[in-house]
């Protein structure tokens, strides 16, 4: 029987194999593209993708989260720059000196406030996150007309905190205050939908000028002045971006956390663009008089509370009511049991809130957070 050599391999064997090889090659980059792609387009529609977790007292998590099969996190910055981690980022409410991530140079925790997480490149490329106080100050002068002289804050300085053309609300009760919406000079609430103002034309470290005269000319020294828009990460020295981004870029993640008197984070969770404290805070108690209230715990830029309403010793259908507090209507909720702790969602706009119990027997009013 005649030998029959086994046949050699061509160039075009070889060729065929290379193809093969560069194929599967390009399935794994067009894999990898179609991640990178579909991590950038969910994280434009938000500007930050990640889950932010309660870790401690002091401390949050950024987790990743998964998209087209892969766990990351994601940030579009001001400037365009698209930055990734493929690992989970904790990140300490403290000041520096203390490992920290507060960042705009005030000396320490502030209690009972709120801050502001940012996403950022820091100076090695990286994201980083950090928080800057969402400014909220008293002033000293009383009956003010176009400038607010802020009192001291921890011992500092703090009117450069405050940027150019934010819009302020200004408040002293549930019968004296003023926003861009509205405002209330001991009687009737007066409603402007092309109100512009309070807002700051300039500002020093203790003086904030405004753009126009307030219309409520009456508020006592020790009344209260708070940003509700414009939010910049800026230091309390110089009114500059925080040392730590300086002119890269950076991202308001959307997400607020509080601190309370200790000062501790108040422990939240999130879930489907919902932020809620773990536990009721904050009762309020009213009775059949409507009044409007500064709820400090939801934050001043979000137009949406989420609220318990809590009948005790009641054993009948009582009516609760709630209002946006520049709005005429009121809009009635049936609760037709004792200890009712019915959720709602409540219009809420630059932390203020107008409510009504129909009788003036006892009721409370808790918070459970904000529409994120």
């Amino acid at each position: 029987m005649a030998y029959t050599p086994l046949p050699t391999r061509t160039d075009a064997d070889a060729n065929a194999a290379a193809d093969v090889n560069q194929l599967q090659e390009n399935i794994a980059d067009t894999r990898s593209v179609q991640a990178a792609y579909a991590l950038e387009n969910a994280t434009k529609n938000a500007g930050f993708w990640g889950e932010v977790v309660y870790k401690d007292s002091d401390e949050i998590v950024i987790k990743t989260k998964k998209v087209n099969g892969n766990n990351s996190i994601g940030a579009f910055l001001n400037d365009g720059t698209f930055l990734t981690s493929s690992t989970d980022i904790t990140v300490k409410l403290d000041v520096p000196g203390s490992s920290g991530h507060i960042l705009d140079g005030i000396t320490a925790k502030l209690t009972n406030e709120w801050y502001i997480l940012w996403a950022y490149e820091d100076s090695g490329g990286n994201l980083a996150f950090g928080f800057t106080w969402m400014p909220n100050a008293t002033f000293s002068n009383a009956n003010p007309t176009t400038t607010l002289t802020l009192n001291q804050i921890n011992s500092q300085d703090i009117g450069l905190l405050f940027p150019e053309d934010a819009e302020l609300v200004v408040w002293q009760d549930a019968d004296e205050w003023e926003t861009t919406l509205a405002y209330q000079d001991g009687g009737a609430v007066t409603y402007d939908a092309t109100r512009t103002d309070p807002s700051i034309s300039s500002r020093t470290s203790t003086v904030l000028t405004l753009n126009a005269t307030l219309d409520n000319s009456t508020f006592t020294a020790s009344s209260s002045v708070y940003q509700v828009s414009n939010f910049k990460p800026l230091a309390v020295d110089d009114g500059l971006i925080v040392d730590a981004i300086g002119a890269r870029g950076y991202i308001d993640t959307g997400i607020r956390v509080r601190t309370d008197g200790t000062p501790d984070i108040l422990e939240f969770i999130i879930y489907d663009d919902v932020f809620r404290f773990d536990a009721d805070v904050d009762i309020y108690s009213t009775d059949a008089t409507t009044i409007t209230l500064r709820n400090t715990y939801c934050p001043p830029d979000k137009q949406t509370g989420f609220y318990r309403p809590y009948i005790r010793n009641n054993g009948g259908t009582s009516s609760f009511s709630s209002k946006e507090y520049y709005s005429t209507t009121l809009r009635n909720t049936i609760l037709s049991y004792d200890r009712s702790r019915t959720e709602l969602f409540l219009p809420t706009r630059h932390s203020l809130l107008t409510i009504r119990f129909d009788a003036a027997t006892d009721r409370d009013f808790m918070i459970l957070g904000y529409k994120i």
